[in-house]
């Protein structure tokens, strides 16, 4: 809208343009964006039947022109705020894209003369052109709204209270904010013991949603009857080739981490990363991956890994973006995330700090933030 009044200050010589856009929920017309220093308050919204130039054009989709004289002769009662902004002649032009009347654009210009036919052409196709980059900008937002929408619903709401650890987590849906990406986490008790989840769902939008959503919804299901990590990965590959088939090359990767309140570990992870323990003392420990992919092969192994967490230790889970995130061909590594976790613990680290030094490494060393990454930490208490 501002380089649409600059363009008709440019080539047209107008002196103010003023945009009202239509609102269907109020059933109004709403000021968008004007070059005027102020607005008359009761300009600011009119009703769609208002019985003055700029409603009429947004209406019926008819531009009009006129001059101070003309507006006397219609609405009276704006001829004192006309005349206060400089007076002159006007032009009201409808914003019509692909159909749809989106609202209209007000145009004053310094002298009285009437606008040339030629200007009038110019006038009503820079109007058409604005239609339409607020036609796709709208649906741009639309779909965004939907995208964000659907991706805050596969996430937790918030994270729990953990007795005796601190919990942190960071999510970034990427650059690509017309899709919903697929990666995910989860944390939840099982009794007095607690379930950590990450995955990574293959691909983008509506389809990794769909799998996205399956996965978390199995594994908390799951997690109530199996005993294991790995006995819960099992049952959400069933449930994937179940739903998709083997066919369909569509597959989860996933870490499934039990922690009971003495500290305890145990770990299943399946084509996922492995994840970290950056100990207090510096060291860092490795929970291997301990499976294939979910949803592809039919016969699977996956097994569990036991750790220990003392005072001070952070576990770590992470999807690749982390690992992945590229300058050319360089990739931020494991070996870097490892020595950023050896720093950590002496460095006594919060979760949420830990969790905000990886992701800040990780963008940094890319340039970007294009890949979706997931981020889950705990740290014992």
């Amino acid at each position: 809208m501002r380089a649409v009044a600059d363009a008709l200050r440019a080539h047209l010589g107008a002196r103010d343009a003023t945009l009202w856009l239509w609102d269907e929920s109020r059933r109004w017309l709403q000021l968008a964006h004007t070059t005027l220093p102020q607005v008359e308050p009761r300009l600011a919204a009119l009703p769609f039947d208002a019985e003055m130039p700029i409603a009429h054009a947004a209406r019926t989709g008819e531009a009009s022109f006129g001059d101070e004289q003309a507006l006397a002769r219609t609405n009276p009662e704006l001829v004192e705020v006309f005349r206060g902004n400089g007076g002159g002649s006007w032009a009201a032009v409808p914003l019509v894209a692909y159909g749809n009347r989106l609202g209209a654009l007000a145009v004053a210009f310094g002298g009285e003369e009437p606008l040339p036919d030629a200007d009038r052409n110019l006038l009503a196709a820079l109007a058409q052109q604005c239609a339409q980059a607020l036609e796709r900008a709208g649906l741009y937002e639309h779909q965004h709204h939907i995208a964000t929408t659907l991706q805050d619903g596969l996430l937790p709401r918030s994270l729990p209270e953990i007795p005796g650890a601190e919990l942190a987590a960071r999510y970034n849906a990427g650059a690509r904010a017309m899709d919903v990406g697929g990666d995910f986490y989860d944390v939840f008790p099982r009794g007095e013991d607690w379930l950590m989840v990450i995955g990574d769902v293959c691909g983008r939008g509506a389809e990794a949603a769909a799998l996205t959503g399956l996965a978390r919804h199995t594994i908390r299901a799951q997690a109530q009857h199996r005993e294991s990590p790995s006995d819960i990965l099992f049952a959400l590959h069933d449930a994937i080739v179940a739903e998709v088939g083997r066919e369909a090359s569509r597959f989860v990767t996933a870490g499934c981490v039990l922690l009971r309140p003495d500290g305890t570990v145990t770990a299943a992870f399946a084509g996922h990363p492995p994840g970290l323990i950056a100990r207090a003392s510096g060291e860092v420990d490795e929970l291997p991956t301990t499976g294939p992919l979910l949803g592809l092969l039919e016969h699977l192994r996956i097994t569990d890994v036991e750790a220990q967490l003392h005072p001070g230790d952070a576990l770590v889970l992470y999807t690749d973006g982390v690992t992945e995130a590229r300058r050319g061909r360089d990739l931020f590594g494991e070996e870097r995330l490892a020595a950023l976790l050896a720093e950590a613990g002496p460095r006594g680290l919060s979760a949420g700090e830990i969790a905000d030094s990886i992701g800040a490494a990780a963008t940094a060393h890319a340039g970007t933030t294009e890949d979706d990454t997931a981020i889950l930490v705990l740290r014992h208490q």
